[in-house]
């Protein structure tokens, strides 16, 4: 219930995929994404505080951005 990126928000989302790998498995592969469900129009990549990686940020609207990032479905 969010419109603003925080970055121990974007912290918490990145230290969760970890365990996310262990609960499926190797038959998944997990990336980690921040959704902020009451901005709009927004995506980005964030980095991660502290490392050099960095996060996709969107909110609901453009979260098919992450996916075509991702899986490339939409056309160019």
């Amino acid at each position: 219930m969010k419109d603003k990126i925080d970055p121990g928000e974007v912290a918490q989302a990145a230290k969760y995929a970890p365990y996310l790998e262990v609960m499926f498995g190797p038959g998944y592969e997990i990336i980690p994404v921040l959704v902020l469900t009451t901005a709009h129009e927004l995506f980005d990549f964030v980095q991660i505080p502290g490392r050099d990686a960095v996060l996709p940020v969107c909110s609901g609207d453009m979260l098919f951005n992450v996916f075509d990032e991702y899986i490339g479905f939409l056309k160019k």
